[in-house]
């Protein structure tokens, strides 16, 4: 089936977006299309450039089960410009099946969006655009099951410093089958690092406005690991911190100086809109792009929740110790009212649909940890002093770290106490933020054995490591795709196995961590178990060659999986890693 010119504009498929101060503007109205010059007619084009305009590669994003979110970005043009775009159903690009023309310009900084409705579910479909008589590369994009579906694989990815490292996580995650990739949050970093490896930040200082916010996505997407990864697999985002400046929140941000960087909701605005336009993201209200969390049903089997639990924060960061902390305040809330009631009643809304699990993309660790054990207090591993305050495990044993959901314990809590007590089970949290891979179960307080019958002080069971008990969810926190961590740095590195002993001697939540490893998670989620694969790609200091296969193969796997068994909620070892599976054509590098 291909749907014409007249009939496209009908259906109102296509969106280019772009914000400005006054709000959501289309690149691409149905009245702008109308009067569009035909990129068929190129007395009315501009003159094609003497390069491929398409400098920043194509993606998709969002998928449902009759729609996908298609981008790409137009470069060398000073003109407002029409482009064509086709859906097909095979990689060789013959069986056309969708396609039609949108128009771009300089106010969405010359990026196509286009929202292509009509497809079937559970489909492998192929995309392309054309412009100026060049033809971008070609994308593979699916769209999601309906009904009985008994598998689904996703990708999980957060952490992208372009200045501290090369995306291998990214080119390896490329060559995985996997229905989806989600990128949790820091998918760029705002700030002016040059780096020692030639990847140096463009600008070469911090961001603030629009145009510095748009040249830093620019940049970022030149990256040919990046390229290949978002080719491949349709992304479902969300933004962490560094996609407006480290540690914000909804008024305000650790990184933002008012009296030198301007009004914090301008800086705000500019960060969010050159989001919407450079990512493949489907804004639930266009009128509204902060509003950005979003629900993604993979059939009877999996109802994906997007959070965003950066922007929406009505208060900052807070210290977490022992003593002295206000993070139990009711009135601090990482989600603001409306994103939670949304979670919950979309929780209760899963139970009552049958839905076999219910998985949280969110940005920072959900699960309570403490993430300084005190080496000469508890029986772990002895660190000199000096050492362990240089990895970070500082005397106190409760810090959690004043950015995560520690610091918002009392709303942690109502989320958790309502899995709880609503019975509402099988529960996978995917998070990111911290640059280090974690495994945990998660249950508001871990250090108490389970005892049904007298609560803790806290008014909760406790947990009981053996067998799970008092824990209600699953979390799986990937570790960066090139942030620092203690894999940076030769001497750190060999005290991570350390690290990780203590880290997983002083929570009993937590049976794996790692502190010196850069990739990915992949998720393998069938109808009776949930199993997460750290995929850890070794140095990101030097570049997997395209062409060398056996350095893909050096990404190792440290395998976990929820209980056999539904409704246990529990994290168990497993060393049998999944097998990848290849139901479907992955497209040739490269392939134009």
């Amino acid at each position: 089936m291909s749907i014409t010119r007249r009939r496209f504009l009908k259906d109102g498929t296509a969106i280019a977006a772009g914000l400005s101060s006054g709000g959501l503007i289309g690149c691409a109205s149905e009245e702008s299309l109308s009067r569009s010059p035909s990129p068929d007619d190129p007395a009315a084009q501009p003159d094609p450039p003497a390069t491929s305009p398409f400098k920043h590669g194509v993606a998709s994003g969002d998928p449902l089960s009759d729609r996908v979110m298609l981008w790409t970005r137009i470069s060398e043009v000073v003109d407002t410009v029409t482009v064509r775009w086709r859906v097909y159903s095979d990689a060789d690009l013959t069986r056309e099946m969708l396609s039609g023309t949108v128009q771009t310009d300089a106010a969405c900084d010359w990026t196509v969006k286009v929202d292509a409705a009509g497809l079937n579910p559970a489909t492998s479909y192929y995309y392309q655009f054309e412009v100026l008589g060049w033809a971008s590369p070609a994308g593979r994009t699916r769209t999601l099951p309906t009904g009985a579906t008994d598998r689904v694989r996703l990708g999980l990815v957060s952490c992208s410093n372009y200045s501290t490292g090369y995306f291998n996580a990214y080119k390896v995650l490329a060559q995985r089958d996997v229905d989806a990739v989600l990128h949790v949050g820091d998918y760029f970093y705002e700030g002016g690092g040059a780096g020692s490896l030639g990847r140096a930040h463009e600008p070469a200082y911090e961001i603030v406005s629009l145009d510095d916010y748009r040249q830093r996505h620019a940049q970022y997407r030149t990256d040919g690991d990046l390229q290949e990864m978002s080719r491949q697999h349709p992304l479902i985002v969300v933004w962490d911190d560094h996609e407006s400046t480290n540690n914000s929140w909804i008024d305000g941000a650790q990184n933002h100086q008012p009296e030198t960087e301007g009004d914090w909701q301008v800086r705000k605005a500019n960060a969010v809109q050159a989001y919407a336009e450079w990512l493949p993201i489907r804004l639930p209200e266009p009128d509204n792009p902060l509003k950005i969390w979003r629900r993604f049903q993979f059939g009877d089997l999996v109802d994906l929740f997007m959070l965003d639990t950066r922007l929406q924060r009505n208060t900052p960061e807070t210290d977490t110790s022992i003593t002295g902390t206000d993070s139990f305040d009711p009135a601090r809330s990482m989600l603001g009212l409306e994103q939670r009631d949304w979670l919950l009643d979309g929780l209760r809304d899963s139970v009552s649909g049958n839905r076999r699990w219910r998985v949280l993309g969110q940005q920072t660790m959900m699960a309570p940890h403490r993430n300084n054990p005190d080496p000469t207090v508890l029986p772990l591993p002895y660190l000199p002093p000096a050492i362990a305050e240089s990895i970070g495990i500082r005397p106190g044993g409760g810090n959690e770290g004043s950015d995560n959901w520690g610091a918002y314990g009392y709303e942690r809590d109502l989320i958790l106490g309502t899995l709880r007590d609503e019975q509402i089970a099988n529960n996978i949290v995917l998070s990111g933020d911290i640059h280090t891979a974690w495994a945990c179960d998660v249950v508001e307080d871990p250090y108490t054995p389970f005892n049904p019958l007298t609560p803790t002080l806290t008014g909760v069971p406790g947990y009981e490591p053996l067998t799970g008990q008092g824990s209600v969810a699953v979390e799986f926190t990937c570790m960066s795709v090139t942030s620092n961590n203690l894999a940076d740095d030769e001497q750190l590195a060999a005290l991570a196995p350390l690290y990780n002993a203590a880290i997983v001697g002083a929570n009993p939540n937590i049976p794996y961590h790692n502190s010196a490893a850069h990739g990915f998670v992949l998720l393998d989620i069938t109808r009776d178990a949930v199993q997460g694969e750290h995929w850890n790609v070794g140095s990101v200091l030097a570049p997997f060659a395209d062409t060398d296969d056996a350095s893909l193969d050096t990404a190792h796997r440290a395998s976990h999986g929820s209980a056999g068994s539904l409704g246990t909620d529990h994290l168990v070892r497993t060393f049998t890693p999944t097998e990848d599976r290849q139901t479907r054509p992955s497209l040739a590098p490269r392939l134009s």
